[in-house]
């Protein structure tokens, strides 16, 4: 398996209110793609966010907001801009426009960093927006999809390694689960279907004893009166009495060999074939059946 390598760090520049929403939304793509989302409020400890988020109401959010210092404001700043130099790019969500997403945006773009937007079309429209931008999303499912295709590295539901988009089966269906540990489930789930199916016969059976012996007896009666049993006493009685005697395979020339009957009618007339040229024959026999029943 090939070397993981650092996840790529996304600044998330959206407006305090949206804080909690896309953060929840967004570290459920951390979980599966080899990504780290930096969130200015939670990446290091800041009493102010904390404050903010012990406050129930708006009213009282926004008469806190008042309080605020221009020093604790310019700490704020200085914050943000050193966690978007540090980070890869700057993934930006505008459900509406801000200023401070706005200039995170702006200073994103000065020491060109990457800008990827999750916003509706009528603010990602905006020429400023078109103009700055790398990628453009409506919707957090589309940057999913998107993710999906340029990710190399995807993290197993059941391993929880990150591993390569070669090593699964089917990324579309949402299961992110690798070869490896869905061919180890499958084991699992045949294992236990297979022990509860040798439990239940094995309770079938001794409920059902005389019903088991009276089959038994039956298909033995069956068999030996069927013509394919037959003729296979007529070989045998014959073998014994040197009236016919064995060959070399038709085929191979092996010594170990089966007599095979092309017409029952005629039970001495055979043709010896080795156990595995005879299972061919009839299996082409079969297939030609089958063919002909279809036409």
């Amino acid at each position: 398996m090939a070397k993981v390598k650092k996840p790529i760090t996304l600044y998330l520049a959206h407006p305090v209110e949206m804080r909690h929403y896309a953060l929840e939304r967004l570290r459920e793509y951390e979980k599966i793609y080899n990504i780290k989302i930096v969130s200015p409020f939670y990446e290091i400890y800041r009493k102010e966010i904390l404050i903010l988020d012990s406050l129930k109401t708006k009213k009282e959010m926004v008469q806190y907001k008042k309080t605020w210092t221009r020093a604790m404001k310019k700490k704020i700043v200085e914050i943000d801009l050193e966690l978007i130099r540090e980070c890869d790019g700057v993934l930006a969500y505008i459900p509406y426009p801000t200023i401070g997403t706005s200039m995170e945006i702006q200073f994103a773009h000065d020491i060109k960093k990457p800008i990827y937007i999750i916003s509706r079309k009528r603010y990602s429209d905006h020429a400023w927006i078109s103009t700055y931008k790398t990628e453009v999303f409506p919707t957090f499912s589309s940057f999913n999809k998107w993710l999906l295709q340029k990710e190399k590295y995807i993290r197993c539901n059941d391993c929880k390694k990150f591993k390569l988009k070669k090593e699964y089966y089917n990324l579309k269906s949402g299961h992110y689960r690798c070869k490896k540990c869905c061919h180890i489930r499958r084991l699992q789930q045949y294992d236990l279907t297979q022990k509860q199916a040798i439990e239940y016969t094995k309770k079938w059976a001794i409920k059902n004893k005389k019903r088991i012996k009276e089959y038994e007896r039956n298909r033995s009666k069956m068999q030996d009166n069927s013509i394919e049993m037959q003729c296979r006493h007529k070989v045998a009685i014959a073998l014994r009495s040197n009236k016919i005697r064995k060959k070399r395979c038709n085929v191979c020339g092996k010594l170990i060999v089966e007599a095979h009957h092309e017409d029952y009618s005629k039970p001495l007339k055979v043709i010896w074939l080795c156990h595995t040229h005879h299972m061919e024959l009839h299996r082409k026999m079969r297939r030609d059946d089958g063919y002909k029943k279809k036409t």
